[in-house]
C-alpha cells in the first residue's frame, strides 16, 4: 500500500484484515443491528469513481454483519440517516437506527496507495448487481481525480498521505486494532430471545454440549454460538433441533442467524 498498491476488501474477513494489520484505520463492532440477510439502501457520492455505474443510491444485502464507522476517512457511501428520509429495509430488521449514518465502504489513502473497504459481502450470492459494480471499480476503476488532500480529507504537511505504521496514522491504526480485537468470532451462530426466555434457552444449549456466550440488552438476551466449519441451518447436526425443542418449551425466539 505505502508504495503504489490498492487493498481491497470486505466484510468479516478482508475488512476487518485491514483493521488488524493497520493498513484501514476504520472502526469495527458488533453494535445491536438485527438484520439477518435483507437489502438495505445506501447513498452514494456520485463524485467518487466508485460510483461509476452507480446511481444515488445502492442496495446492500446487509447480513448481520461489523458496523464501519469512519475516523476522518472518506466514505463514499454510507447508509442514510433517519432524518434524511432516504434510509429502508427491504425484509426483516430490526434496531436498524444503529445503522443510520455508518459508512457502507470507505476509501482511504495510504501512502501512495489507497485501501477501500466494505461492510459486507458486495458479491454476496450474487444478490445485488450496483454493489458489484462497485466492487468492479474498487478493483479496476481509476483512482480519485483530485489530489489525495483534497478527496480524502487529508491536509498534508508532505507530498503523501501518511504510509500505514507511520507516526501521522498510529493513533488511529491503534484504535482500529483494538476495536478489530473485541469483535467476536465471526463464524457464529446467534440466538435473541426475550430475557424471560433466557434460563430456557441456556438451559438447552447446555444440553446439546455447546458452548456460547450471552449478552443482555434491555428486554432481549443474544447467545452467540460458535459455527467455525460454518454450517446451515439443514447442515448443522443439532440447530433444527434447538429451535423445535425451543418450541415445545414456548419460546418463540426473535432471532435467529446460522452464520
Amino acid at each position: 500500500m505505502n508504495e503504489g498498491g490498492r487493498y481491497g476488501g470486505y466484510a468479516g474477513g478482508g475488512t476487518r484484515l485491514a483493521a488488524e494489520l493497520g493498513l484501514s484505520t476504520v472502526l469495527l463492532s458488533r453494535v445491536k443491528v438485527d438484520i439477518p440477510g435483507s437489502l438495505v439502501r445506501a447513498a452514494v457520492d456520485q463524485h467518487s469513481p466508485l460510483s461509476k455505474g452507480v446511481g444515488p443510491f445502492v442496495w446492500i444485502l446487509f447480513d448481520d454483519d461489523f458496523v464501519m464507522r469512519t475516523q476522518g476517512e472518506y466514505a463514499p457511501i454510507r447508509y442514510p440517516t433517519g432524518q434524511s428520509g432516504d434510509f429502508f429495509v427491504s425484509g426483516f430488521s430490526r434496531y436498524e437506527e444503529n445503522l443510520y449514518g455508518t459508512a457502507a465502504v470507505a476509501d482511504e489513502a495510504v501512502g501512495r496507495g489507497r485501501v477501500i473497504v466494505f461492510d459486507a459481502d458486495p458479491a454476496y450470492e450474487a444478490s445485488v448487481e450496483g454493489m458489484e459494480r462497485v466492487l468492479l471499480n474498487a478493483i479496476l476503476g481509476p483512482d480519485p481525480k483530485r489530489s489525495e488532500a483534497q478527496w480524502f480529507g487529508y491536509t498534508p504537511r508532505t507530498t503523501h498521505p501518511p504510509a500505514a505504521g507511520s507516526k501521522e496514522r498510529a493513533g488511529r491504526e491503534a484504535a482500529a486494532m483494538r476495536a478489530a480485537s473485541k469483535l467476536p468470532d465471526w463464524t457464529s451462530m446467534a440466538l435473541t430471545v426475550k430475557a424471560e426466555d433466557a434460563g430456557a434457552a441456556a438451559g438447552l444449549l447446555r444440553g446439546f454440549h455447546a458452548s456460547f456466550s450471552s449478552s443482555r440488552e434491555g428486554s432481549e438476551v443474544r447467545f452467540e454460538i460458535p459455527n467455525p466449519r460454518e454450517l446451515t441451518l439443514e447442515e448443522h447436526p443439532w440447530a433444527i433441533d434447538l429451535l423445535v425443542r425451543l418450541e415445545r418449551q414456548g419460546v418463540q425466539p426473535i432471532s435467529f442467524r446460522d452464520r
